[in-house]
């Protein structure tokens, strides 16, 4: 499978080796078209790392736009009772229509004083998921 790198909201080139993809496109901050991506989101999968170190995998929805950007480094939103302590994070935002792209965001997270769960953003990455929206077809339609 080739995945299209994105870079300032066009595609830059198509590779076939996710690990070096990845690495070719992680950002230390959330640039303009992630940033506006974040904010048409409803729903954010978390993996968090407990104390032990074991993941702890959750879901989180609310309203587009729930979660805020804060600033190219920091994003928010209201946070639960199951969330507590300051963790390490990754988040996984999926956009599937109009466009088919996901974005990874791993950093540090940490209850704020006001209620919200705050991520410290440590590397984002906003690949295409072009296989998801055709894999959900074929499901659906029996169409490929």
């Amino acid at each position: 499978m080739k995945l299209v790198l994105l870079r300032g909201g066009r595609a830059d080139h198509e590779c076939s080796d996710r690990d070096r993809c990845y690495e070719q496109q992680a950002l230390a901050y959330l640039d303009d078209r992630m940033q506006d991506f974040i904010s048409r989101q409803d729903t954010v999968f978390v993996t968090s790392a407990v104390v032990e170190g074991r993941p702890e995998p959750g879901v989180t929805a609310g309203p587009p736009g729930f979660v805020r950007v804060l600033d190219e480094k920091r994003l928010a939103w209201p946070a639960s009772g199951a969330f507590r302590g300051t963790r390490d994070v990754e988040l996984l935002f999926v956009g599937l229509f109009p466009e088919a792209v996901r974005l990874s965001v791993t950093g540090t997270a940490s209850v704020s004083a006001d209620g919200r769960v705050v991520v410290d953003v440590g590397e984002a990455a906003m690949e295409s998921a072009k296989p998801m929206p055709r894999l959900l077809r074929r499901r659906t339609t029996g169409a490929a």
